[in-house]
C-alpha cells in the first residue's frame, strides 16, 4: 500500500466515523429463491449498514420485503448500485426522508411492483 492509498483509507474512516447513519426505507420485491435475505444483508453489512425493522412474506412464488435501515450517506450509492446488480430480476425501491424534532413518524412514499403507496405519518 503506498502513501497515497493509506491517505485515502484513513480520511474515509475519519468521515466514516463523524458521519451520522441516516434511515432509509428499502422495498424489494421479485421472484422468490435461496438466498434473497443472505445477499440483502451481505450487501448492507458491506456498506456498514444495520437493519433496524424488517417484514417479509412470500406469496404465490413471489418474495416481498420491506426493510428500514440505517446507513451512512456516503455509503447509500455504492449500496444501492450493488442492490440493483443483485436484484436486477427484482423491483428495488429506496426512500429516504429525513426526521425533523418534532416529526416522530413521518409520511413516507414506497413504491411496489411499479405502485406506488402513500403512508401519511400518524
Amino acid at each position: 500500500m503506498n502513501a497515497r492509498t493509506l491517505s485515502r483509507a484513513i480520511g474515509q474512516v475519519r468521515r466514516m466515523s463523524t458521519e451520522k447513519p441516516s434511515k432509509v426505507l428499502v422495498s424489494l420485491a421479485g421472484p422468490d429463491r435461496v438466498g434473497i435475505v443472505k445477499d440483502f444483508s451481505s450487501v448492507l453489512h458491506k456498506s456498514h449498514g444495520n437493519v433496524e425493522e424488517s417484514r417479509m412474506a412470500q406469496l404465490g412464488g413471489e418474495f416481498a420485503m420491506i426493510s428500514l435501515v440505517s446507513i451512512r450517506p456516503s455509503e447509500l450509492a455504492d449500496f444501492r448500485s450493488e442492490l440493483k446488480g443483485i436484484f436486477s430480476d427484482s423491483s428495488l425501491a429506496m426512500r429516504y426522508r429525513s426526521r425533523t424534532k418534532s416529526q416522530k413518524n413521518p409520511a413516507v412514499s414506497i413504491s411496489v411492483l411499479n405502485h406506488k403507496i402513500f403512508l401519511p405519518h400518524a
